[in-house]
């Protein structure tokens, strides 16, 4: 290689098995150094951006970064981003996006409210208008309930309760509407016949409230004679049972 000043040369090539000439001036004797022990000096062994393990990062290359912490970083802004990795990893899953995460903009439902709806399975607004739509019909319909019997001894008295009259017609989830009982009571002095008993007879709407609705608890009749059959005919209609 021609001798050649350094600011002279247009572009160094380096070859393998190229030396570097320099002077130890501790003795002013001529010695050479490979492009690669210079390195080894100078950059700790490491290499430039080539992608290999302990390469020095550059700034225009696309390189990936492994166990490193950046403190203070900050993305296409001047705002530093505080969120810590921990957080960050929260999000590790996530599918949604803008427009979904948008929705819950302005939610003032909370945490417990939301879980109320855990298990379920389908629209609650169409469960709710199947539910409406079946009590407005059933609450329309007028069931009959009737009983024969004899009273025995001295009785002359009759309590029959709410729950037996439901029970007898297979009806659950419902309520007697005390407002709409018709309760009508006939003498059976023989086979065949049956006396209304407009007079002497009394009879008694007992109710109860529960979860502010009021529901009948029982019929009660009194009066009666113990020698005579009576029927008792019970009209009344029926209301949702919230409880």
């Amino acid at each position: 290689m021609a001798n050649v000043r350094w600011k002279d040369k247009a572009a160094i090539v380096v070859a393998a098995g190229d030396k570097i000439p320099i002077t130890d001036i501790t003795d002013s004797s001529d010695k050479h150094v490979t492009p690669a022990l210079l390195a080894a000096h100078t950059l700790g062994g490491r290499t430039i951006g080539d992608g290999a393990a302990g390469a020095i990062a550059t700034i225009d290359a696309s390189q990936t970064f492994t166990n490193k912490r950046i403190n203070g970083l900050a993305l296409n802004s001047a705002v530093a981003i505080t969120t810590e990795s921990e957080e960050i990893n929260l999000l590790d899953g996530l599918t949604s996006d803008a427009a979904d995460l948008n929705k819950l903009d302005g939610l003032a439902t909370t945490k417990v409210e939301l879980g109320h709806v855990a298990g379920v399975t389908s629209p609650i607004q169409t469960q709710l208008n199947t539910i409406a739509s079946a009590t407005g019909s059933i609450t329309k319909k007028v069931f009959t309930y009737g009983v024969n019997y004899t009273t025995a001894g001295a009785e002359t008295t009759k309590t029959i309760t709410a729950a037996t009259i439901l029970a007898d017609l297979a009806i659950t989830g419902y309520l007697m509407s005390p407002q709409s009982v018709i309760a009508t009571v006939y003498a059976n002095p023989g086979a065949g016949v049956y006396n209304s008993m407009d007079t002497g007879t009394t009879i008694r709407i007992n109710t109860t409230t529960s979860t502010g609705v009021e529901r009948v608890s029982n019929l009660g009749f009194s009066g009666l004679s113990a020698e005579t059959a009576y029927m008792f005919i019970i009209h009344y209609s029926i209301v949702y049972n919230p409880t």
